[in-house]
């Protein structure tokens, strides 16, 4: 991981990305309060794919980017099963990150009063459903910015009539500012598809879309 953070912090990509964070909104607010919370979900284990390894790099990367602009990291935590607390725990405490206990299918609340940022490359769109169906309060919204595949695709590819009923991904997508980042990287694979996504306009809405029902809690398609 050390070595992959090395390479991504000289190319292309991690320079686009960063100019885009950097020039956010949510930025200017995290810049204010000094503060952040980061999270990463499903990465896999570095041990066994390449992706997780630049995947993971590239969170210890943004973990640092946020320190080096003198901004206090609260936690940041990595949640994924296939790491174990041992060997894999100590090479991310060294970087300055902590495992923290797998949600369950995406069921994770954010902190309610701090800026956080959520990375989560190629989850499953009922995941990122369910992490927005646990913090679907605007004021909680309003201080995400999340990381992952993007919505407009999950939304023009994939998604089909009987979903919007039951997705928040749709329900929040008129609310939602997406700005692509441009895949640059060598290894295409491990940021393939990735967008930035900030969910600021949900506070000068008249109000926020009521939420399904209920998470989706035994879809056998969640990670799809």
């Amino acid at each position: 991981i050390v070595v992959a953070r090395k390479e991504i912090a000289q190319s292309e990509y991690w320079c686009k990305l960063k100019g885009q964070l950097e020039t956010s909104e949510w930025w200017k607010r995290v810049e204010d309060e000094k503060t952040v919370h980061c999270y990463c979900f499903g990465t896999g284990s570095p041990r066994r794919s390449a992706s997780a390894v630049d995947q993971l790099a590239l969170f210890a990367l943004i973990v640092a980017h946020f320190k080096e602009h003198n901004v206090s990291v609260i936690e940041a935590g990595v949640a994924e099963p296939e790491l174990s607390e041992g060997e894999d725990g100590h090479e991310l405490a060294e970087l300055g990150m902590k495992l923290i206990p797998p949600p369950d299918k995406g069921m994770f609340e954010l902190p309610p009063r701090s800026p956080s940022f959520v990375y989560m490359p190629h989850c499953g769109r009922w995941f990122y459903s369910n992490l927005l169906y646990c913090n679907w309060q605007a004021e909680r919204l309003a201080g995400v910015m999340l990381f992952g595949n993007s919505f407009e695709s999950y939304y023009l590819r994939s998604m089909e009539k009987e979903d919007e009923a039951k997705c928040c991904i749709l329900r929040l997508l008129p609310l939602t500012h997406e700005e692509r980042v441009t895949n640059t990287f060598a290894r295409s694979s491990s940021y393939n598809d990735l967008s930035l996504h900030s969910f600021g306009r949900v506070l000068a809405a008249p109000a926020l879309p009521s939420p399904p029902s209920s998470p989706r809690s035994s879809d056998p398609h969640l990670s799809s």
